[in-house]
């Protein structure tokens, strides 16, 4: 009697029960079997999630977040494989945040304030394979995310898409806008032109609003 086994693949990570098969090739003198038959015997197969992609799903805000180091863009990627299995608890997925200053991620209840370049912090995805965060912000402008997953299967690393966010300004402040002219005297009774210029800031350290200059 001749018991075989055969490799199992799948695109899909799963835990699967493989059973034995005895053919009837060979033989034993007891046990002559004409066809082939299931014994009571199985073992579970587990089959993991590859290396992420670089075009891993990302849901972010498409509306602008106030920039004042309060309101938070709530960012979600699912890291799958190239077969689409999510990549769940994969440690040392980084994160950096650029485009002016004082960009802060958060995750959970910690806060990371990031560098002009380089990572902000290190996070994990969960157990369904999602990193969530958010980014906040003191200016406004456009910020560009760029987000780095190592590698299942070898070293190194798999950098994401990078994707942008927008932040603007919040309410203006008497104290932080200003009114200039071009023109702050003239000579009575000569119509001369003059050019007023409104620069509004909000509260967040005199940062431009919708846009507007930056001190």
């Amino acid at each position: 009697m001749k018991l075989t086994a055969h490799a199992t693949v799948s695109t899909t990570a799963e835990t699967v029960s493989v059973a034995a098969q005895v053919a009837p090739a060979g033989g034993c003198p007891a046990v002559k079997p004409t066809a082939a038959f299931e014994l009571g015997l199985s073992q579970p197969v587990q089959f993991l999630a590859g290396d992420p992609v670089a075009t891993s799903a990302v849901t972010a805000p498409s509306t602008s977040t106030v920039a004042d180091n309060a309101a938070t863009a709530a960012v979600q990627i699912a890291l799958v494989d190239k077969f689409g299995n999510l990549v769940p608890n994969l440690a040392g997925v980084t994160i950096a945040v650029t485009g002016g200053a004082g960009n802060v991620v958060t995750i959970n209840t910690s806060t990371s304030a990031c560098p002009a370049t380089g990572t902000c912090a290190t996070i994990q995805s969960d157990a369904s394979g999602l990193v969530k965060f958010g980014v906040r912000s003191t200016s406004s402008g456009t910020k560009t995310v760029s987000v780095s997953a190592p590698k299942v299967t070898t070293t190194g690393a798999v950098a994401l898409t990078p994707f942008t966010l927008q932040f603007v300004g919040g309410v203006p402040v008497d104290a932080n806008s200003t009114l200039t002219t071009n023109r702050p005297s003239t000579v009575s009774g000569v119509a001369a032109a003059a050019t007023l210029t409104v620069s509004l800031r909000d509260g967040s350290t005199g940062r431009g609003l919708y846009p507007g200059p930056t001190p």
